[in-house]
């Protein structure tokens, strides 16, 4: 049983890990976005 506890709490701490990193890429994903709308205004 703390083996299956151990295990589950590894991958929370993944989905967590996983999570930060697809929203800071969606951040500078959405900036690069957002650069290409304004070259294309001026």
């Amino acid at each position: 049983m703390d083996e299956l506890a151990a295990k589950v709490k590894k991958a929370s701490e993944l989905i967590a890990f996983c999570q930060g990193r697809l929203k800071a890429t969606e951040t500078e994903v959405g900036k690069i976005i957002d650069g290409m709308e304004n070259r294309k205004e001026g």
